[in-house]
């Protein structure tokens, strides 16, 4: 009884550290949407309201649909050659990351913040700015 009741706890306990685990990763699909300039493959990403920050010109939050368009826009005056992710944090249920996205001659900085639920993940604010070296 007693081999059973720990056996238990501690396959709960590596189940639960593996979910931790896997809840710091990013999604690579999204992680390759962005490398690709693909706006279209970052919808499942995108909360059903995202606030972009260009360069320092805040805009009023556009529905995902609009977002999406916006993002096509961005990605065709700046098609990336590069992109890596710096930093990320998730906490709870919320988290952000930091990336360098490299296109032609400019290097860009991206702060993304997200609401994570479950395996969920979605941007709610992107910011875009020089990448200052």
């Amino acid at each position: 009884m007693i081999k059973g009741r720990l056996f238990f706890l501690l396959l709960s306990f590596f189940v639960s550290t593996f979910a931790m685990v896997a809840q710091e990763e990013l999604p690579k699909e999204m992680v390759s949407a962005f490398k690709k300039g693909e706006a279209e493959s970052l919808k499942p990403y995108l909360a059903d309201k995202v606030q972009f920050i260009v360069e320092g010109k805040e805009n009023e939050p556009l529905i995902q649909k609009e977002a999406i368009v916006y993002l096509k826009q961005f990605f065709e005056q700046n098609r990336p050659s590069e992109f890596s992710v710096l930093h990320k944090s998730i906490r709870q249920n919320t988290g952000f990351f930091i990336a360098r996205l490299t296109a032609a001659e400019r290097k860009l900085r991206l702060y993304c913040l997200f609401t994570a639920t479950g395996d969920q993940l979605k941007i709610n604010r992107m910011r875009i700015d020089k990448f200052i070296e």
